[in-house]
């Protein structure tokens, strides 16, 4: 070989350096497998690197999952944080999960857990895939013990659930509440509304609404008490509420909001006291 050559060799052999080879640190991660209860306690401690959950309802996807401790918490320059695996917050979340679709009528859901391991690492990446189930649809709603004389509110008052959709909790408590308050402004100060289901098929119900009007009540005195002697007659005008005057809800709260607003009561109670039937 030539000088020339020689030089060339070395100088290429330079450029490049030797070749270098990376020990590999470990298995890759294994491929997601079901793992039942009883095997979740081993892997405590571990590193979650990823977190999903699957199968929600596409409309309830992105709440039901906010409230999830292994959903972690977003950090400024951290990014997403997420604890450590536990097993009992996944049995947390699994409950939240259940108790979430039930109250926004899928009762029947079902969760698979899948965990990819990486063993070398001391970490896995996460999964539910939910089987939300059939939801269970409102066919009708039937009132028992409407208090003859009142008519019933509509839509824009009493918060009806629609007929054919999912039976959410959160509507039939609205339902409630406009109910109590309608019943309430039509002189039913006592009046008590409980609500039950009745089944026409697996997937479909009859909400029941059983309602205690009680008796109609009337103001009949009207007493001002912990202010001084000075502040009562200004309290009597504020309220302006003379005997005589059917009893409603949203008149005593119009009321109390009035004395509130002079800024003159550190405090305003409004207390009902029987003293006759009606």
């Amino acid at each position: 070989m030539s000088p020339a050559s020689r030089i060339a060799l070395l100088l290429l052999t330079c450029l490049l350096g030797p070749a270098v080879v990376v020990p590999c640190a470990g298995a890759a991660p294994a491929s997601p497998v079901e793992v039942p209860p009883a095997g979740w306690p081993r892997y405590n401690g571990w590193q979650v690197k990823s977190f999903r959950v699957t199968g929600l309802p596409s409309d309830l996807a992105a709440e039901a999952v906010r409230g999830l401790r292994m959903s972690g918490e977003w950090k400024l320059l951290k990014g997403r944080v997420r604890p450590e695996f536990s097993d009992g917050i996944l049995r947390d979340d699994l409950r939240r999960l259940r108790l979430f679709l039930a109250r926004r009528g899928y009762p029947a859901s079902r969760a698979t857990v899948t965990f990819a391991v990486d063993a070398a690492r001391h970490s896995l990446a996460l999964a539910i895939a939910m089987a939300p189930g059939a939801p269970v649809l409102l066919e009708d709603v039937r009132f028992e013990g409407w208090p003859e004389g009142v008519a019933p509110g509509d839509t824009s008052e009493v918060r009806l659930p629609a007929r054919g959709a999912p039976l959410v909790d959160q509507e039939v408590e609205q339902l409630v509440a406009s109910l109590r308050m309608w019943l309430l402004d039509a002189g039913y100060a006592d009046v008590g509304v409980k609500v039950g289901l009745e089944a026409t098929d697996p997937t479909r119900v009859i909400l029941v609404v059983d309602i205690e009007p009680g008796e109609r009540f009337t103001i009949v005195e009207v007493d001002v008490t912990g202010c001084s002697e000075d502040l009562t007659p200004v309290a009597r005008r504020v309220l302006d509420i003379k005997p005589g005057t059917p009893f409603g809800g949203t008149l005593l709260e119009e009321a109390a909001t009035d004395l509130r607003i002079t800024q003159l009561f550190g405090q305003v109670e409004l207390v009902t006291e029987p003293v006759a039937p009606s």
